[in-house]
């Protein structure tokens, strides 16, 4: 998916709430935003930005207010007190929940049908069958650990970091059998983030963690000492991030090192997002920006709030607005 070349602005902040949310845009460009504290589920067409269907049912939202739309047309949105709900994307009509434990993570879908997501301490991993809509296993993290964050999927295996004991576990995906877990150096955020053959954590102390994503063996870890957000892949495999006071990089893939750097004009506290001809945009306090794979300025907008890619567009989730988009 391609984002917007120019930076203009076709759609400024609308629609007022006050909520965190995240968005994520499907078939026909169609945006769908799910909002934190009521847990209501909005659609707008993203080329007019003409409101759609709504869902009020859900009644809160988990810990990462992010939904998932598979291939089905079916969106996936967790929750905060254990449910998990099934959307029809194209009419906003409910299609089914099951009712489990726990403050979940955003959920990721696997080729084979099963839904992932992770919990607060101390309700575990889940994997659930959206077909047979059951549970299909369950895995207790150790040493009352947490799942907060969105998994990642790749060789066979589902990866989940648990922020509160930094560490990072891959477990069997289809029977949860346990593969590995290893110690992230330094105190770990956000998901892992999967490349060909390395599996890389953001940490808030000690820059990228990058591990073997077979054995889980340490590659490296750089840049020593950094705040950061977790990384994003280029089509080369490089790593680009920011650390959270503003500065972004690219790492080689193999051997973490440094090949580009840039100050990018605010503090960073989400990771940036990669459109198919490998354009970088961050989020930042400042404004939403756009820089080439080496980190060559694009373009920026004064919209502020946390970016999801669209056909030829960025939306943009301001703090008191439900959406705004950046367009060609």
């Amino acid at each position: 998916m391609l984002g917007p070349a120019l930076g203009k602005v076709t759609q400024p902040p609308f629609g007022m709430n006050t909520f965190k949310r995240g968005a994520v845009v499907g078939a026909g460009n169609q945006i769908v935003v799910l909002e934190d504290g009521a847990g209501d589920i909005l659609s707008f067409d993203g080329n007019t930005g003409g409101a759609g269907w709504t869902y009020p049912d859900m009644m809160g939202t988990g810990v990462e207010p992010v939904p998932m739309i598979d291939n089905q047309n079916l969106l996936y949105a967790t929750t905060n007190y254990g449910k998990l709900y099934c959307v029809d994307v194209v009419t906003g009509a409910g299609k089914w929940n099951l009712q489990f434990g726990g403050a979940f993570s955003a959920p990721q879908m696997g080729a084979n049908g099963l839904l992932y997501f992770g919990s607060v301490n101390p309700y575990g991993f889940y994997a659930i069958d959206v077909i047979a809509r059951m549970q299909k296993f369950h895995y207790d993290v150790p040493n009352s650990g947490d799942a907060m964050t969105a998994p990642a999927l790749g060789n066979g295996l589902v990866y989940f970091v648990d922020t509160k004991n930094s560490q990072l576990f891959a477990l069997d995906a289809i029977t949860g059998d346990h593969k590995f877990d290893v110690p992230v150096p330094g105190t770990a955020v956000g998901s892992p983030v999967l490349g060909v053959d390395i599996i890389y954590v953001a940490t808030r102390t000690n820059g990228i963690a990058a591990f073997d994503a077979i054995s889980g063996a340490v590659k490296w870890q750089q840049p020593v000492g950094a705040d950061v957000v977790q990384p994003a892949l280029l089509a080369t495999g490089d790593v680009v991030s920011s650390t959270t006071d503003g500065t972004a990089f690219v790492l080689a893939r193999a051997s973490g090192a440094s090949k580009y750097m840039m100050s990018i004009g605010g503090n960073v506290n989400a990771p940036p997002i990669i459109d198919a001809a490998d354009t970088v945009y961050f989020a930042t306090s400042a404004a939403t920006v756009a820089y080439s794979a080496t980190l060559a300025f694009r373009w920026e907008v004064p919209l502020i709030g946390k970016i999801s890619l669209g056909d030829k567009q960025v939306i943009v989730l301001p703090p008191t607005h439900t959406l705004a988009i950046i367009g060609e």
